[in-house]
């Protein structure tokens, strides 16, 4: 395959479209971006504007690639049309001894057909001895890694994403920018202090990114883990600096930058307070008194009855005491107390006086209610009386 049908095969996906003065295309409106595309090179799968003010195009054919280099003016804007430098190659790792001990150049020129841009051999050095390893960086002309490669008619190896190592500053010896463009103080890469030129570095080791005791470019600095991790999920996820540091890194911040509106709302707190109306069980304020319930209390009043006994001689009217049983409800009720009274019974039996609805009664009926209420007097009252004596025996003729 010729250099001709190499190019050909592997065009640039990605432009960038600069202007010549800088506030030129950034006065420029998504609907003019739009049309001054459409006449140029028709539907094109993205066009972006950067922060930076240039405007990235992908394409989707050569012919609109071709077109897009050859344009001088953008929407009456004078313009320079490139290749992006990153995006359009890709960069992969092969391991094998046979191809590393080639020359670079002539690997390069071997591997072209394939999409070989360029070849770098990885070094090593240990005990201040230098020597070359086995790896072999490749850059490709293709946005996508290619999964293999062939070396003449029977190698097949093997193509690793290459992770680069971490951008360190070597102005301010802080991480994510080159020192060509850094602004800050030059720092030492050893002691952290001010720079001191090409002078030994006599103070006390320390970090300017960790504040620990090794110096800033050591690779067991916990920042130096930290960007390698986001440089790994940029390559392999395909995607932005900013959006790998979100991706290993979420919901923080730049260093030494202001905390972002959306990292702090996201962060929300909820705290549970009580109010006025919660409140259940008040224990300033004393419990009102139960309410007692009206009941009616009846009070029964039993007048003693004497019973004058003409069973027993010579004797006259014994009385005896009986109460009435509380449960038993009241004949006559007024208020809520209620009297009840019995006719007192005086003279003979079977003679009453003061109560004319209740019938006399017969001797046979007196007696019994003696003999009751002498049972009754014996388990209420508790002393004895005259009819605690013994009965007599009463004998019927036979």
């Amino acid at each position: 395959m010729t250099n001709n049908d190499t190019a050909s095969k592997y065009w640039p996906k990605f432009l960038v479209i600069e202007g010549r003065d800088e506030s030129s295309l950034a006065s420029l409106s998504p609907f003019v971006i739009e049309k001054a595309m459409n006449g140029i090179a028709g539907q094109v799968k993205s066009v972006k504007k950067l922060h930076s003010g240039v405007i990235l195009v992908e394409v989707l054919r050569e012919a609109q690639a071709q077109n897009l280099l050859r344009q001088t003016s953008f929407a009456s804007v004078p313009v320079k049309v490139s290749a992006h430098r990153s995006m359009n190659t890709c960069k992969g790792v092969i391991r094998n001894y046979d191809l590393a001990q080639m020359d670079p150049s002539e690997l390069a020129s071997d591997l072209q057909n394939q999409g070989v841009t360029m070849v770098q051999n990885i070094w090593q050095t240990r005990n201040g001895n230098k020597r070359k390893t086995a790896a072999i960086i490749l850059t490709f002309a293709m946005p996508s890694l290619p999964n293999e490669i062939k070396a003449g008619c029977y190698l097949i190896v093997k193509v690793d994403p290459y992770i680069p190592n971490p951008l360190r500053c070597f102005k301010c010896q802080t991480y994510g920018h080159h020192q060509s463009k850094c602004n800050r103080s030059a720092l030492c890469s050893k002691c952290g202090l001010a720079f001191h030129g090409e002078e030994p570095c006599s103070a006390p080791i320390k970090c300017i990114n960790c504040s620990g005791d090794h110096p800033s470019y050591a690779t067991s600095c916990p920042k130096w883990v930290q960007e390698k991790a986001i440089c790994r999920a940029k390559v392999t996820n395909g995607v932005s600096y900013p959006e790998a540091r979100k991706l290993v890194v979420p919901n923080t911040s730049e260093s030494g930058a202001r905390p972002s509106y959306s990292s702090v709302a996201s962060n929300k707190s909820t705290k549970t307070i009580g109010t006025q109306t919660d409140v259940v069980h008040c224990t300033c304020i004393a419990p009102e008194p139960p309410k007692l319930s009206l009941k009616t209390h009846c009070t029964i009043e039993t007048q003693t009855e004497d019973l004058a006994s003409s069973l027993q001689e010579g004797e006259g009217s014994t009385a005896v005491g009986r109460s009435r049983d509380p449960s038993l409800s009241p004949r006559n009720k007024k208020g809520n107390e209620t009297t009840l009274k019995k006719p007192r019974v005086s003279g003979p039996l079977g003679r009453q006086s003061g109560c004319s609805q209740n019938p006399p009664r017969s001797a046979s009926h007196s007696a019994s209610v003696a003999d009751q209420a002498m049972e009754d007097g014996r388990t209420a009252g508790g002393g004895r009386s005259r009819f605690d004596q013994p009965r007599k025996k009463i004998e019927y003729p036979t």
